[in-house]
């Protein structure tokens, strides 16, 4: 199984753009499983969810998690 451990930075960036489709995609294609460390699910998850301008992103990035 091929694992792909993401950073805060690509998470975010793809959120803001819509383009999370793509790592779900990529998810069927090849069958890799995503990772991300605690930190990482803080800062794209935990904190952001509670800020309203952010909180669409986190869910998202939250959805694309639980897919796994």
């Amino acid at each position: 199984m091929k694992v792909l451990i993401l950073d805060s930075g690509i998470l975010i960036n793809l959120s803001m753009n819509g383009l999370l489709y793509i790592l779900e995609e990529l998810k069927k294609v090849s069958k890799v499983k995503i990772l991300i460390t605690k930190d990482v699910k803080y800062e794209t998850i935990d904190r952001p969810i509670n800020i309203p301008k952010f909180e669409l992103g986190a869910l998202r990035i939250q959805n694309l998690i639980n897919l796994n």
